[in-house]
Order: C-alpha cells, then sequence, then structure tokens
C-alpha cells in the first residue's frame, strides 16, 4: 500500500500540488535517523552555577523569530549569583548592550567550542575595570569589545561575573550557551556535559489535524481542527477510534518537557512521525545555525501561538521552510485513499533521552479538500516576492520572505489627517508567519518637508493607539519601514521631547551625596522610543548603565567625582527615537 500518492493528489488538485510534492521529495527519510551519528565535543566540564541547575528555558524554544539559542538558568528570582567558566580558556568578547544579551562574555576553549555567558549583572573586577575603562574612552555604555589574545585567560571553575538581568530579559536568570564553528552555530550544551536532571518523560497537550489544500495554505491552517486524547506517563492515544482524514493532510502536536520539580516546562529535543513503522517526519534541535533560526516561525501555528501561547510544532514543512533540522518524506504530510489506514505513531524525545508516543489510526476519506481562494485579492508570491501598489501605500515582498503564498487582505484607513500623516493601513492577514520583514510605503507627499525627519512606523491597537515600529526611510515622498507582521500601520510624528523623571532628580538636585554610593536617572517617551541618556559631572561624562525595561539609568560614583565637600554641577541629555531632545541641569554636593 502506497501512503504517498502524489501522482493522485497532484491529477485531483492541479499542477501546482503535484510540483510542491515533487519538491518535498528531493530530501527524503529512507527509514534511518540522518541525526543519530552526529558528533559533538567532549568538555571536562563545571556548571556554570552552584547546585543543580534549574531551567526556565531549553535549547531550540520557539521564540520571537528565532529558535532559542542557548539554556536560561534560574537563579531564584535573584541577581549577584557567582558566575563560573564552564571549562580553561580566554575571553574573546565582552558585550555590553541595552537589548539582546545585555552584558555577556564569550570565552574560546581549546577545542574550538565558544561558551556564551549572558544578562550578566557585572563581570569579575579584572574585566569590569577594563570594560569601564574602554566605555569611557569611547564615551558609549553601549560597546562590543575584543579583548587581545591572553589578555583574560580563564581556568576551569574561575568566577567570571555575577548572574543578572540585563538586556531583553524577563527576569532574572543566567542565559548560557556553547557554540561551534568560531561561534556561528549554538547547540545543546547537554551534549557536552552542562547536565540538568530530567526523568520525566514528555507530555503531550494538544493535537491538530490540518487538512491541506496545496494552492490555499493560509486558509488550510485556517481550518485546524482540535481533538483530544488521553494517556500519561509516555502513552497517549487519541479519543477517536479512527481519525477520519482527507486526501492531503498534516498534523501538530505540542508536547513539553517538564525536566524536574525545580524547572519550568521545556521544549522538545526531537519530535518524529512513523507511519504503518516507516519513518516519514523528523525534526531534531540538537544545533541550529544563525542563518536558519528564523525558521522558528514556520516550526509551529503562529495563530495559536498569539492567542494561548501554544506552540503547536507542525509535523509538516511549509512550502518556504528550508531548515535544515528536518528529515521528511514527501514533507511530512500523508495521503490516505478512500478507505484505507494506517498505524500513526508521533514520538516526542527530550535531551536526556527520554520518550513519549502518541498513537491513533487515520483512515482516509478520498475527499480532497479546496478552498477557493478571492479573486479580487492580490496574491503575494512566497517564492519571487512581489511589490503591490495601492493608491496611498506600497508593499514590497523581498523573494522567500513568506513561507506559502498569500492572499493580501487589505484596507486603507481614514483620510488625511490635519498634520498631513496618510491615513492607515489594515491587513487582514495578522497571523500569517514572515521569514523576513516586508517593506511598507506610505505616500507621505503631504508631510512638511521640515517634519519628515520627526516622523515614524507606528502600528495601531484595537484602541487605536500607536505603537513605535522603526524610523522612516524616504525615497521622494515615499516613506518607508520594515514591518515583520501583518498587522495596522500608519505613519505618525512625534515632535514631543522626551521626559526625563524630576522624582528620581529631586533625590540629587541640592542633595548632599558624600555618603551615595549611586545616583539614578529616569527619562521616558510618550510616543517612540529613548534612543539614549547620557549624563555629565562638571562637563565630564560619566557611565550612566542604562536599562530601558526600566527607564533607569544608575551611575556608580567614581573618580569622576574625586574632589569631595564641593558643589558639583549634574547635566542629562536624554534623545528619543526621532531625534527630539531633553536636558536637565542640577547641582548636589559631593
Amino acid at each position: 500500500m502506497n501512503f504517498w500518492r502524489g501522482i493522485v493528489i497532484g491529477a485531483a488538485m492541479g499542477r501546482t500540488a503535484l510540483l510542491l510534492l515533487c519538491a518535498f521529495a528531493a530530501a527524503p527519510v529512507r527509514g534511518q535517523d540522518k541525526f543519530e551519528n552526529e558528533r559533538y565535543p567532549s568538555m571536562d566540564c563545571v556548571l556554570p552555577l552552584d547546585g543543580p541547575l534549574a531551567l526556565s528555558g531549553s535549547f531550540g524554544e520557539v521564540r520571537a523569530n528565532h529558535f532559542h539559542g542557548g539554556t536560561d538558568l534560574r537563579t531564584g528570582g535573584e541577581e549577584g549569583h557567582p558566575v563560573y567558566a564552564v571549562a580553561g580558556g580566554s575571553v574573546v568578547r565582552v558585550s555590553v548592550a541595552t537589548g539582546g544579551y545585555g552584558k555577556a562574555l564569550y570565552v574560546l576553549h581549546p577545542n574550538g567550542v565558544t561558551s556564551v555567558y549572558a544578562h550578566l549583572q557585572r563581570f569579575n573586577p579584572e574585566i569590569e575595570a577594563w570594560v569601564r575603562a574602554q566605555q569611557y574612552q569611547r564615551a558609549r555604555y553601549e560597546v562590543q569589545l575584543f579583548p587581545p589574545p591572553g589578555r583574560f585567560n580563564v581556568q576551569r571553575g574561575d568566577t567570571l561575573a555575577l548572574s543578572g538581568n540585563t538586556g531583553s530579559s524577563g527576569g532574572p536568570h543566567l542565559h548560557f550557551e556553547l557554540r561551534l564553528q568560531h561561534g556561528s552555530v549554538p547547540y545543546n550544551s547537554y551534549l557536552s556535559g552542562i547536565r540538568h536532571q530530567d526523568s520525566l518523560p514528555p507530555q503531550f497537550t494538544h493535537f491538530y489535524l490540518y487538512e491541506i489544500d496545496a494552492t490555499n495554505y493560509e486558509r488550510s491552517l485556517e481550518m485546524r481542527k482540535k481533538f483530544y486524547f488521553t494517556g500519561r506517563e509516555g502513552e497517549y492515544r487519541l479519543n477517536v477510534d479512527t481519525l477520519e482524514v482527507g486526501s492531503f493532510v498534516g498534523f501538530g502536536v505540542e508536547a513539553k518537557d517538564p525536566v524536574n520539580a525545580i524547572s519550568l516546562p521545556c521544549s522538545l529535543n526531537g519530535l518524529k512521525m512513523r507511519v504503518n513503522g516507516e519513518l516519514v517526519y523528523n525534526f531534531n534541535m540538537q544545533r541550529v545555525s544563525f542563518d536558519e533560526t528564523q525558521y522558528a516561525n514556520a516550526h509551529v501555528d503562529s495563530y495559536l501561538r498569539a492567542h494561548g501561547g501554544r506552540r503547536v510544532m507542525f509535523l509538516f514543512t511549509l512550502p518556504g521552510n528550508a531548515l535544515s533540522r528536518y528529515q521528511t518524506e514527501r514533507g511530512g504530510y500523508l495521503s490516505l485513499g478512500r478507505g484505507e489506514s494506517a498505524n500513526v505513531e508521533i514520538e516526542a524525545v527530550d535531551m536526556a533521552g527520554n520518550r513519549s508516543f502518541l498513537r491513533f489510526v487515520a483512515r482516509g476519506t478520498g475527499l480532497p479538500v479546496s478552498y477557493p481562494a478571492d479573486s479580487a485579492l492580490a496574491v503575494l508570491p512566497w517564492r519571487t516576492g512581489c511589490v503591490v501598489q495601492r493608491r496611498r501605500f506600497r508593499l514590497e515582498v523581498p523573494a522567500k520572505a513568506l513561507y506559502y503564498d498569500v492572499a493580501l487582505r487589505a484596507v486603507e484607513r481614514d483620510t488625511l489627517r490635519r498634520d498631513g500623516m496618510p491615513g492607515a493601513v489594515s491587513f487582514g492577514n495578522a497571523h500569517v508567519p514572515m521569514h523576513r520583514a516586508l517593506m511598507l510605503w506610505f505616500d507621505g507627499s503631504k508631510v512638511p518637508v521640515a517634519k519628515r525627519k520627526m516622523c515614524y512606523m507606528a502600528w495601531l491597537d484595537a484602541k487605536e493607539h500607536a505603537h513605535y515600529v522603526g524610523g522612516l526611510q524616504w525615497d521622494g515622498n515615499w516613506a518607508g519601514c520594515g514591518v515583520r507582521s501583518f498587522s495596522t500601520f500608519a505613519v505618525r510624528m512625534d515632535s514631543v521631547p522626551p521626559v526625563i523623571d524630576a522624582k528620581p532628580l529631586a533625590q540629587v538636585c541640592g542633595r548632599d551625596l558624600r555618603k551615595a554610593e549611586t545616583l539614578a536617572i529616569r527619562a521616558t517617551d510618550a510616543h517612540t522610543t529613548i534612543k539614549r541618556v547620557d549624563a555629565y559631572i562638571d562637563g565630564r561624562w560619566i557611565l550612566l548603565e542604562w536599562e530601558p525595561k526600566l527607564s533607569r539609568g544608575v551611575y556608580r560614583f567614581d573618580d569622576r567625582c574625586e574632589v569631595r565637600g564641593v558643589s558639583h554641577l549634574l547635566k542629562v541629555v536624554a534623545e528619543d527615537a526621532v531625534g527630539n531632545v531633553s536636558t536637565r541641569e542640577c547641582s548636589f554636593t559631593r
């Protein structure tokens, strides 16, 4: 019995479907797991934190526009825990940023592996002093530094830093990575000995059936069907005796790794599907290169992720999903003729090798699936890209920026605003995933030239509140910006400078700070974001450690105030994303 009846389906559904299935056949499974022979460096490691490891996030989790490239280790909601070098090596990079990894260290080990430690509070005293000197030399808080070879050699177990919450961190923790190939390919650190306790099998939580019209993927995914199942301790079965399926279908599951009692549920290391014992889908997340990480957007159902946070993984590949961590037979799709049955087994495996299985019988109805497209809508072809021009906006879609063809549903809203800003445009394709940004342009011919530098791209929420997306490029009278979703967008203007909060300054201005160790400054912007906050004491730039999620910067008193018992002048300058500037000055004693 042949379960992969590409010719039959192609004839029933048209030449497009046949070509699609032929493309999937380019990387067949042939029954052998191509990932099982992958080898990773063996390292004599110590753990990067004291005590048994507690995870809040695992390697390969689907995040916004990427697979998580490391392991998040819990620190009990606290900062300041010692962070250790897992093996001997040399510090080759030090990063200080207000977003991303925040304060981070990169250590190159003799075997070519790079270990990464991120969201740090501060570095060890020797590295901290060197970094601060470099920041003062550049008069910049954010720096990317590459110490000379041998400048900071470390031994296994040396204290590198203290754990923190800097950068794009949602709470105190350590983000830890191991990387191959000159730091370009993160891989699961469990493979090199950074082990956590895990004896619990994965848990299946959701199951979906997708009946596919290969000419209309957008509608096919919207028409998902949910089915319930029962089970525990690694064995699960659907609640239906036999799952009736159309002529061309795919499945999706959510499964989580409970890890252990001190960790949060994490993602899987692998996911397989067998049909009558034949391996037809194999996903392995032991490694992922940075040039492939954005395929995370095509790995899960984006609608279910946006509505409820469920990470339902497709057991099939979307047409534009070229991630190399899959091994499939015709993309993982199942094709059964009328009355044909198949035993389906889905296997979830965690990093420790614990496994769970979801089993059911599928029976074909022989009914083709068809979701007629609206011929009045412009189609965005994923493979070649295109440009869509309307009266007040233009949308540029690069080749392979999408994962499947999309019927564009766009509505030009409002008329020209009083301030000259063009009206908004609403896209009805809200949960279509993107691989890279599209370029959206608005007709800005009525925007006064003198005000164009103050304009920005915004997305509008249900209450019409504007949220900053990015600055604009001007091409003649057209204003453009890259967008990563199909939302409601508009050009807005920000002529209001940032607000330097008076309350923290009240703890500085006119005060005697001879016993103080720090001073704090807070600045906010009503329309865009804070681009920079610089502070000066007696005309000399001081190192203000800016934390955007708190809208606050802290200065630790150093030799910039070496003369004590006299009055000093503090000057604070805050600039927003479009160049509006605020300045505050006051005196204090130290």
